[in-house]
């Protein structure tokens, strides 16, 4: 039996017509070169720039990281950093504004608070004789007295501007 006397093959060959059969391969032809146009479009094409991820903006207080630091100090029971954190600080501030060292300032900080004619000299010697076995409400008290004197010290050197610096001028 020759392939062309099958009557399988002879019934396939026959309704695959010239039109039908070239038609569909057109078709899945044109089907194939769009997708390849498409991904070769999207492969090659240019973009603005990089995707930016979105971020929802978190608005936070201007003094959330005192509160945060205050926190930590509070829940360790840590009293003697606060008060050694804010006295040297502010004797830092005083060595500057009085243009003396460090060790100086800490040693003569009433002297020289009264040759400058400061108020409040008597919250200057609670704030020296301060120590870290305070309660809570005492520890605030003197936080709060060191705040009054570097007020005290900042307006003094606003009325004399050059003889005295201020507490938060880093530049000297």
């Amino acid at each position: 039996m020759q392939v062309g006397d099958n009557p399988a093959v002879h019934n396939i060959s026959m309704s695959c017509t010239p039109s039908v059969c070239f038609g569909a391969s057109k078709q899945l032809f044109t089907y194939q070169l769009a997708i390849i146009a498409a991904l070769i479009i999207w492969r090659l094409g240019k973009r603005f720039g990089e995707p930016i991820p979105f971020y929802e903006e978190i608005e936070r207080e201007e003094n959330e990281h005192i509160k945060a630091l205050a926190n930590l100090y509070q829940k360790s029971r840590a009293a003697e950093y606060v008060l050694t954190n804010n006295r040297e600080r502010f004797i830092k501030g005083c060595s500057r504004a009085f243009h003396v060292s460090e060790p100086y300032a800490r040693d003569n900080l009433y002297m020289l608070w009264r040759e400058s004619s400061l108020p409040h000299s008597e919250l200057l010697a609670k704030i020296m004789e301060a120590d870290a076995r305070l309660t809570a409400k005492q520890l605030k008290q003197v936080v709060k007295n060191i705040q009054t004197c570097e007020k005290a010290l900042r307006l003094k050197g606003e009325k004399y501007a050059g003889r005295l610096h201020t507490i938060g001028d880093t530049s000297h």
